[in-house]
């Protein structure tokens, strides 16, 4: 199964990125965890200082599922955005193994070495 990360912009267009970083954590009796996506290459193209289109949320979006997060944290640098970070909440345990084994996969395929999956 393939997956895709998409930004909702306000203006309803879709734009897709590849995450720098992917941390998936499960709770201690792995009934739920918590996917933070990291990116930090999408300012170049002026996601949040440009009025017009700002960010509504991130799409995870797969074969037979589809997630959608408004938490989105943007960690700033001597005032400049340096980091966006989506934490989607999974509070299913099937669905958590499914990202587990997709999110492997996608590590994998994009070159994703500094990810934590466990």
């Amino acid at each position: 199964m393939t997956i895709k990360i998409q930004f909702l912009l306000e203006n309803n267009k879709m734009k897709s990125f590849v995450p720098d970083r992917i941390r998936l954590t499960r709770s201690l009796n792995q009934e739920t965890g918590t996917i933070v996506l990291s990116f930090s290459k999408v300012f170049s193209i002026d996601l949040l200082t440009n009025n017009d289109k700002p960010i509504i949320g991130i799409y995870l979006l797969g074969n037979h599922l589809s997630f959608f997060t408004k938490d989105i944290r943007c960690i700033w640098k001597n005032g400049k955005p340096i980091l966006i970070q989506a934490i989607f909440l999974i509070d299913k345990k099937d669905e958590l193994n499914l990202f587990l084994k997709i999110f492997k996969d996608y590590a994998k395929k994009n070159g994703l070495n500094n990810s934590i999956i466990d």
